[in-house]
């Protein structure tokens, strides 16, 4: 698994299918089967976390014989073990998937279909059910001053790794603001709840959906989180402004530990 393959859950299945079947699908070998054991055995035995290492894949050893694993960043997850015919998947962030493995592994307990349960199929449709609900608004509280003196805007920001060339806020509404991007001479513009509910947009940059919030933590910084919900970047913007509005400084953040750096930004003349 290399870095930043952009990928949906089936993909990621059918590829722990792949090394599940040793390159096989359907009639035909797509991978040499030694290739494919190859990668998936110890090369290196000593890490930090005592796992074991191959080409791509981590293997747990012992813990678990035979089962091998792609790791990625955030949580990014495919678990294969062959004894057990199985593949599992998991993606999203915000959660500790060292953890989870475990707990379903310890969960099998057969070969075969297990009875039906009709009680527990009830419990987890209503989990499923409150999981996908949305939080409650909360109530918003007052903006300062200084929202009306920034809104719309447009700030060239200085060098930074995201690459956004220009930043411009609008607080047109009571419970709903919106933030506008640029970057190499694309438009990203997300709405931004205020009322502590996260907005759905397209992501134009990535053609992925992203959620965004913010609020005011002082009568003149606003933090801003734009979580992109098809990967697992999840962005922390602290906006300090300053000079009447004319200047902000800007302190990224992102929730895996990929990015942490602060860059300026002042008004377009």
């Amino acid at each position: 698994m290399g870095g930043a393959i952009c990928s949906c859950i089936r993909g990621m299945a059918r590829l722990g299918q792949l090394f599940l079947q040793r390159g096989r699908w359907g009639e035909r070998q797509l991978v040499a089967e030694g290739w494919m054991r190859d990668a998936t055995r110890s090369h290196v035995k000593v890490t930090g976390n005592n796992d074991q290492y191959g080409y791509f894949w981590w293997m747990p050893g012992e813990r678990f014989p035979g089962l091998f694993e792609a790791i990625g960043r955030g949580g990014q997850r495919i678990t294969v073990w062959p004894a057990r015919d199985l593949v599992l998947v998991y993606t999203g962030g915000g959660f500790n998937t060292d953890e989870l493995t475990p707990f379903i592994l310890r969960s099998l307990r057969s070969d075969g279909a297990l009875p039906q349960n009709a009680g527990a199929a009830v419990r987890l449709r209503d989990q499923l059910a409150e999981a996908v609900r949305p939080p409650a608004p909360k109530p918003v509280a007052a903006r300062p001053a200084l929202a009306a003196e920034i809104s719309g805007k447009t700030y060239a920001l200085t060098r930074n790794s995201l690459e956004f060339a220009t930043l411009t806020l609008r607080f047109d509404k009571t419970n709903e603001a919106s933030v506008h991007f640029t970057r190499h001479g694309q438009d990203l513009r997300c709405p931004v709840g205020l009322d502590g509910v996260e907005r759905h947009s397209a992501d134009t940059l990535i053609e992925l959906p992203v959620a965004a919030k913010g609020q005011w933590e002082s009568q003149n910084t606003f933090m801003l989180f734009l979580d992109r919900v098809g990967g697992v970047d999840f962005y922390r913007f602290q906006l300090t402004f300053s000079d009447a509005g004319r200047a902000v400084a800007v302190t990224l953040s992102e929730r895996t530990g990929l990015v942490g750096e602060s860059f300026q930004g002042n008004t377009k003349r």
